[in-house]
């Protein structure tokens, strides 16, 4: 699939911002409640929110989001949970 020009890709924003915290998404309300507070975070921070790529194992869905600081990434999966990598060590 290509982009369109001037599009930002998921890849691009792992690119940009290498340090990644990948987190299950929930179902329902309570991942409604939880993007409310993703985006809360951001704003805190006056960071614009950057997503990664998606994954999908077996039924449980993955986003991976992109944060230009180590300690920004630390900060976000202390807050919400996670698995916290970087671009340089990531799978496949």
């Amino acid at each position: 699939m290509t982009r369109r020009k001037g599009e930002v890709t998921a890849r691009m924003h792992e690119r940009e911002a290498p340090h990644l915290v990948e987190m299950a998404l929930p179902n329902g309300a309570f991942g409604l409640i939880l993007i409310e507070a993703i985006y809360t975070f951001h704003r805190e921070r006056g960071i614009a929110i950057r997503r990664g790529r998606r994954q999908r194992r077996g039924e449980q869905e993955y986003v991976r989001f992109c944060f230009a600081d180590a300690a920004t990434a630390d900060a976000f999966q202390a807050r919400f949970g996670g698995k916290r990598g970087s671009v340089g060590n990531r799978r496949g």
